[in-house]
């Protein structure tokens, strides 16, 4: 081949290649619209499955219990709860909301579930439990979520300051945009506490604590290790995210205790409280009153 020939072969090649990629960006296109598409066909069938089953059921609250540890188990006594938002299934019992409301892409509808949910549990609280305990109810941290919640729950008078707080995944909140952290800093201005949940499973982001008016932290479950025997860094990780919390003044939660176990592991590190199975199951207001001790937190 002569040079030139050389240089019409590679044009034909470099344009054959070209053409080749333009023909995959909008095959890879083509593939997302139709994804995008699928995703939110589907939002629509969760959207409208959720409204008929909550207009035909309703929904029903129910409360795992939280415990303070003390140095010895003598000392230990329920100081709270975390609010599970549930339809009662007749075969499966209560089903939480929470997976359903975290995909559901319609801010008002979420908001208004939330909202009544909370009218619901203050009025439960008054009626069962001691003016002291805090009620902690996950939510998602998508900004349109944030915004429509608080429009939502602006007229409820019974979400007083201090009753209830909001409790925010610490993984979600980083991987959709920090967006939300002006909404989340008005939901502390009209009174409710912020807590990170899920805390060091991912990240344990000290920037968050340093931009949020954060007033607890939920350590994630999977640093207590199988059965109270986490790994080396899974340790240093627990114990780290516990000294932190403590030096800002935090409550630290340990979520998910399960075994005796991973429950003696927790009150070594000195963590403020726990909650999980070991704890006691989702149950109702009233379940809950009958097993609260003669002595509680005030």
């Amino acid at each position: 081949m002569t040079g030139s020939e050389l240089d019409i072969a590679d044009a034909k090649a470099a344009t054959e290649e070209a053409d080749g990629r333009i023909a995959a960006d909008a095959n890879i296109r083509r593939k997302r619209a139709a994804l995008r598409r699928i995703e939110a066909g589907e939002r629509r069938r969760l959207a409208s499955k959720l409204d008929h089953v909550l207009r035909d059921h309703g929904f029903a609250l129910r409360y795992v219990p939280r415990l303070t540890l003390g140095t010895e188990p003598s000392g230990d006594f329920l100081c709270g709860a975390e609010l599970i938002i549930g339809i009662v299934h007749r075969r499966r019992g209560v089903v939480p909301l929470e997976m359903y409301l975290r995909e559901l892409n319609r801010p008002n509808t979420v908001a208004a579930i939330i909202a009544e949910a909370l009218a619901e549990a203050a009025a439960e609280k008054e009626a069962h439990w001691p003016p002291g305990w805090t009620i902690d109810l996950a939510i998602t941290p998508r900004l349109g979520d944030l915004s429509a919640l608080r429009a939502a729950i602006s007229g409820i008078p019974a979400t007083r300051p201090g009753r209830f707080t909001l409790a925010i995944d610490e993984a979600a909140l980083i991987e959709t945009g920090l967006d939300a952290l002006s909404a989340i800093e008005e939901l502390h201005a009209d009174g409710f506490n912020i807590a990170l949940a899920q805390f060091g499973g991912r990240y344990g982001s000290l920037s968050l604590l340093r931009e949020l008016p954060i007033s607890g932290l939920k350590l994630d479950r999977a640093l207590l290790g199988e059965d109270g025997r986490p790994h080396s860094a899974d340790l240093v990780l627990l114990e780290a995210s516990i000294a932190i919390g403590r030096d800002r003044g935090l409550t630290v939660i340990a979520d998910g205790v399960e075994t005796e176990r991973q429950a003696a592991l927790v009150r070594g590190l000195q963590v403020n409280a726990a909650q999980g199975p070991w704890i006691g199951p989702a149950m109702t207001a009233s379940s809950l009153a009958r097993i609260l001790p003669v002595k509680f937190h005030r």
